[in-house]
């Protein structure tokens, strides 16, 4: 039953991942920081211009944050639903779980799988 709770929970997880846009999110708020360290850099501009400027991109930025931090708790919080509802309802075992879980090869196994899958889903897509 481990095994099988295991793989639902790395599906959930990369569902979620997907679904929720979390790279494309990611990405976007690096470009948002990068443009505020523009601005600073900016000589065209007045101290006070950079300081609004500057004040506003903080501003979005924090937001982006938030967000990207909302959606993080997403994709955890998708991966834990088959563990805890097997915990509850089937009596799954926590402590095995995670000892499986953390086992060296079934982590890199994961990371190989899930790297396998999102490349198909790119591959297919065109």
């Amino acid at each position: 039953m481990t095994f099988a709770i295991y793989a639902l929970a790395c599906l959930a997880f990369y569902a979620a991942f997907v679904a929720t846009g979390l790279v494309t999110r990611a990405r976007a708020l690096l470009d948002e920081f990068r443009a505020a360290m523009a601005i600073m850099g900016d000589k065209g501009l007045s101290d006070l211009e950079k300081e609004k400027r500057i004040r506003k991109a903080s501003i979005s930025a924090l937001g982006g944050t938030l967000g990207l931090t909302a959606r993080l708790v997403a994709v955890v919080a998708a991966a834990a639903v088959p563990v805890l509802l097997a915990h509850l309802l089937a009596g799954l075992r926590l402590e095995e779980f995670t000892r499986f879980s953390l086992n060296p090869a079934v982590l890199v196994a994961t990371v190989a799988l899930l790297g396998g899958l999102d490349w198909y889903r790119r591959s297919s897509m065109g």
